[in-house]
């Protein structure tokens, strides 16, 4: 029976499990409402938020070639769930990246001003659209009205993270510049490692770039990138600069 089920489960977590329970319960009330090893029809979801439709799945390495969880997790779709999974691995030497990553399901979207009057009322004006420095595949920087979006960044000259990431953060300065901001309007980041075990090297570089108090969301994850030459890739959201700012 699923729910004898979990609760066996809830007496045996992962040590990746209590790490991610004790973080969801840091959230406030408001924002969210998970429960542990959740019965979802026939399936047990790690951790479920019922009023949000999210489940966050904690994997092991006996999911790795899994051919059960593409269904799983298809059916779960079909019930209105949005399902996030993590390795063990992340939420042991990564947990502000998974939580970033999860808090960006937890945040509302902006509610639209009301329009005066009655009936359907005209839309304004779209907003702009500005790209920098486009070639036929990409741009490496696009502003939408007063948001500006940053290619993902890498360093063609150091050979190890901790230089690669500091160039990088040199190209981040100058493209922001560009579009009339700064490192201190930064919204979100996302950082890619070819090898998260050089996570604390990139830290390093990254927190004496940044200014103290203005530090964005931030993700951090290992992925293969394109060329074995590259260990670090950035990505940058960024607010344009208001006059008097």
């Amino acid at each position: 029976m699923p729910d004898q089920r979990a609760r066996d489960l809830r007496k045996n977590p992962t040590e990746a499990e209590k790490r991610l329970w004790r973080a969801l319960q840091s959230l406030p009330m408001r924002q969210s409402h998970f429960r542990r090893q959740a019965p979802i029809g026939r399936y047990i979801a790690d951790f479920c938020c019922h009023d949000l439709k999210l489940i966050i799945e904690v994997d092991g390495g006996q999911h790795a070639d899994s051919a059960t969880d593409a269904p799983r997790t298809e059916w779960l779709k079909t019930q209105g769930y949005t399902v996030l999974r993590f390795w063990n691995n992340d939420v042991l030497e990564n947990l502000d990246g998974v939580m970033s990553r999860i808090a960006a399901f937890l945040t509302p979207p902006p509610l639209s001003p009301p329009h005066k009057g009655e009936g359907d009322c005209p839309k304004g004006p779209p907003m702009s659209i500005v790209r920098h420095d486009t070639n036929a595949r990409m741009s490496q920087a696009v502003i939408h009205g007063e948001t500006v979006y940053l290619a993902g960044q890498v360093s063609d000259t150091a050979k190890d993270v901790a230089g690669q990431t500091a160039d990088v953060l040199k190209q981040i300065d100058a493209l922001l510049e560009k579009c009339g901001t700064g490192k201190d309007r930064i919204l979100s980041a996302t950082i890619y490692l070819a090898d998260i075990k050089t996570f604390g090297e990139m830290n390093k570089a990254w927190e004496a770039w940044m200014p103290a108090g203005h530090a964005p969301a931030r993700t951090t994850l290992q992925a293969p990138l394109a060329g074995p030459q590259w260990l670090v890739e950035i990505t940058i959201v960024a607010a344009k600069t208001h006059h008097g700012q």
